[in-house]
């Protein structure tokens, strides 16, 4: 289980930027851990990055929404 901190760096973003992904349901999937500890999975991580892939530039990345 990955930080909000980890995930910003393993995705080269800051963490304010996965926190914005997290209040707007844009990005990874996402558990919650006592009151306040965020914790984001291997899986959610990989399956988010997977709907993001395209094959051109041309092609718009459609923002996922979390379920």
């Amino acid at each position: 289980m990955l930080t909000t901190n980890e995930l910003a760096a393993r995705l080269g973003v800051h963490p304010v930027t996965v926190k914005k992904w997290r209040t707007e349901g844009t990005g990874p999937r996402f558990t919650t851990v006592g009151r306040t500890s965020i914790r984001y999975s291997e899986t959610a991580v990989a399956e988010w990055l997977a709907q993001r892939e395209r094959a051109s530039t041309a092609l718009p990345v459609q923002p996922t929404r979390a379920a």
